[in-house]
């Protein structure tokens, strides 16, 4: 079945957001969860905690999978688990059942974000892919803005059982659109090994130099994201004076910038340079955040060096995602998991090391450190892409 193309890469977009979904619709709720279950506030943070959990091993486990038994079933199957998954997380008797549910539900949901990547791989090449990449990262880019906003305004008129309902149906809707896709992966390409062995490939991916390099600059800028999104509630509320509200439309303008950047980068013509500009703006709008934080200058100072620095990194997120999964199209499933899962890994790192002195010295070090790697990393990734004598392995599906 001939799908549109606008059809394919909005529903693929879409899918990468489901993470930010899963994660940030039901913040809001979270005091009221407290009184609900009868627990602690670090009980109820603990879900969230189970969530990434989720995302980031379900990534690990259903990308090489995928390479052996394709895209479309995998993807369907993790659907209709994470609407029963949610379903049952309403009727959850106590917290603790409620923890063990959101893994499961951020596990079945990482179907999504890893399945995306391999699919948009198996069908694009060269330009192609990172333009695809751009417009998958531009859609994802809204996810971060619209989820906070509309959980707050969920919990204006329901609790968190609807909020989850909510979920419910977002999962249902996701499923009737990637019912439609095409399986992507056709047999002949599909890894023939068992699916134990087919696990083992996630560290076969490292072979090659290229992938290598540009997961770990991954990290670097996944370092820098983690970092302000760990440090914005304590700059914005606690130090500049914002109210909550105040804070959530400054995150969703710099989260607008992530989907500005991936729409430039689509945009332009060579990965390669567009990463290494990406990176170098990284490293001068962490510099401009670092001394604003330092000095003490105001918030319209402060800002704009924020959001500038959220377009860099949008630009390189989806170009690197166009280096790393074209120099492993046979095995685009497990490339897939080991970009994604690298990110959460990264993240989980930087995030406490925002706190662990002064919140303006500690962010500015961490920002300024990431980048400085991420520059760095994009050099080496250029030079050693321009010497590969390699080509990329596989050829893409036409639909």
């Amino acid at each position: 079945m001939k799908i549109s193309r606008t059809y394919l890469l909005w529903t693929l977009g879409l899918l990468t957001a489901f993470g930010p979904y899963i994660t940030d619709l039901y913040l809001s709720s979270l005091p009221e969860q407290v009184e609900y279950f009868g627990t602690t506030p670090a009980l109820v943070q603990l879900g969230l905690t189970t969530s990434m959990a989720g995302l980031a091993v379900g990534q690990l486990v259903i990308g090489p999978l995928s390479d052996h038994l394709g895209r479309k079933k995998p993807l369907l199957v993790c659907l209709v688990l994470f609407i029963a998954i949610t379903v049952i997380s309403i009727l959850s008797p106590n917290i603790l059942t409620f923890i063990t549910l959101r893994f499961f539900q951020g596990f079945a949901g990482a179907s999504g974000i890893v399945l995306s990547r391999s699919i948009a791989t198996d069908l694009f090449e060269g330009r192609e892919l990172m333009k695809a990449m751009g417009t998958m990262g531009s859609v994802n880019g809204i996810a971060p803005v619209t989820a906070p906003i509309i959980g707050a305004l969920l919990i204006t008129v329901t609790d968190w059982r609807g909020i989850f309902v909510f979920l419910t149906l977002i999962g249902v809707a996701l499923l009737a659109l990637a019912a439609k896709l095409p399986e992507t992966l056709d047999e002949t390409r599909r890894n023939p090994r068992n699916p134990i062995t087919v696990f083992l490939s996630l560290g076969s991916v490292f072979k090659d130099r290229c992938f290598r390099l540009t997961v770990l600059q991954q990290c670097f800028a996944f370092s820098v994201l983690f970092g302000y999104i760990a440090s914005s509630p304590f700059i914005y509320q606690k130090i500049y004076g914002l109210s909550s509200i105040g804070y959530s439309v400054m995150f969703g303008i710099n989260a607008c910038g992530i989907g500005l950047g991936a729409v430039v980068s689509s945009k332009m013509m060579n990965p390669e340079r567009v990463l290494v500009f990406g990176s170098a703006g990284l490293v001068l709008f962490s510099l401009l955040v670092g001394g604003s934080l330092l000095t003490g200058a105001s918030l319209w100072l402060l800002e704009p060096c924020f959001f500038l620095l959220l377009v860099s990194l949008g630009t390189t997120f989806p170009t690197a995602s166009s280096i790393a999964m074209s120099r492993q199209r046979k095995m685009a499933g497990a490339a897939s998991a080991v970009l994604g899962a690298s990110g959460f890994v990264a993240g989980g790192i930087v995030s406490p090391l925002v706190g662990l002195y002064s919140v303006t010295v500690s962010t500015s070090i961490v920002l300024i450190a990431a980048a400085l790697g991420a520059l760095g990393l994009s050099l080496i990734v250029r030079t050693a892409v321009q010497q590969a004598t390699d080509s990329p392995q596989g050829v893409p599906l036409d639909i």
